[in-house]
């Protein structure tokens, strides 16, 4: 009597890529998880077949960083603290053009005026006593062995109003490295697949089933330059940044009929 062999998968493992930036010895490196809440339709799930989850990983070096640099200022009244808040900025984003970035790569991200407020237990109320302006500008830099005297400069163009939020490391060319990591899963699904196929005494028949995915998202490397920064004429040693590498992880789920 000849027996229908079935393999039933009870779990489709979801897809998914991200990009981590990790440095030796800071807080908080490490590799963003590739899959998260996926949902799998339940015609997929009742499938039979062999069902693999590949999974693939590069590790680069990364060649750009990301500056997170921005002013705080506040003053009485909103046109004082405009002012005061326009004079740092200028100073910070020359410092910036003044050490090889392009005008190209450097964007508001952040731009807020809020204002502050003080409690009066003789009113017992809230009074407004001045005004916050926040001026926040992401910088990229393609030049890794600058990024530390590029920091310093913006320090001290800022002042005591600068505000340094941190900074991450990427790949320019992230897609190059990503299609790499999934060509990796593809192939090692296919070998899983071959194995579990010949372990069980079958053949792989036709594919039913694959699924990969893409995404970038490097971890941060907090920096914390805030309030109580080096004054303009204070010496201060070059600040000293680690890229470290970059993690591109990818998983690809596939599944075949059985011969």
């Amino acid at each position: 009597m000849k027996k229908r062999l079935w393999v039933i998968s009870a779990l489709v493992v979801a897809v998914g890529l991200a990009v981590a930036s990790c440095v030796p010895g800071v807080p908080g490196g490490g590799i963003a998880n590739p899959a998260a809440n996926v949902s799998i339709p339940g015609n997929i799930l009742q499938q039979s077949g062999i069902w693999v989850t590949g999974q693939g990983k590069v590790t680069a070096s990364p060649d750009v960083a990301i500056l997170s640099v921005g002013i705080e200022a506040q003053a009485g009244t909103i046109a004082e603290a405009q002012q005061k808040a326009r004079v740092a900025m200028d100073a910070v984003v020359k410092s910036l053009k003044s050490g090889g970035v392009k005008d190209v790569d450097i964007q508001t991200q952040r731009f807020s005026i809020t204002p502050v407020t003080q409690y009066f237990e003789k009113e017992n109320r809230q009074r407004i006593v001045g005004y916050r302006v926040n001026n926040t500008v992401v910088a990229k830099i393609r030049q890794l062995d600058s990024v530390g005297s590029l920091i310093d400069a913006a320090a001290q163009a800022g002042g005591d109003l600068i505000r340094i939020d941190g900074i991450s490391f990427t790949i320019d060319d992230i897609a190059a490295v990503e299609a790499q990591a999934r060509d990796m899963a593809l192939k090692d699904a296919r070998a899983k697949g071959k194995a579990v196929a010949e372990a069980m005494g079958v053949r792989l028949g036709k594919l039913t089933y694959a699924q990969v995915g893409s995404g970038a998202s490097p971890l941060p490397v907090p920096l914390n330059l805030a309030k109580g920064a080096p004054g303009r004429d204070a010496f201060v040693p070059e600040t000293s940044i680690s890229p470290g590498t970059v993690i591109v992880q990818a998983s690809a789920t596939a599944a075949w009929a059985i011969e």
